[in-house]
């Protein structure tokens, strides 16, 4: 019975961290795509001043 337990833990823990990795993974790409549409409007802002 302990051991039917401990399985239950463990697979509950790993379910966390796995949707733990998820969030930040998403927040990491979120970042990530927020950075280059800044870049890329930043391009267009200078590209357009330049002409």
């Amino acid at each position: 019975m302990l051991t039917v337990v401990v399985l239950v833990i463990v697979m509950l823990i790993i379910v966390v961290v796995m949707m733990a990795v998820m969030v930040m993974v998403m927040v990491v790409v979120m970042m990530v795509m927020a950075f280059v549409v800044v870049m890329v409007v930043a391009l267009v802002v200078v590209m357009v001043l330049e002409t």
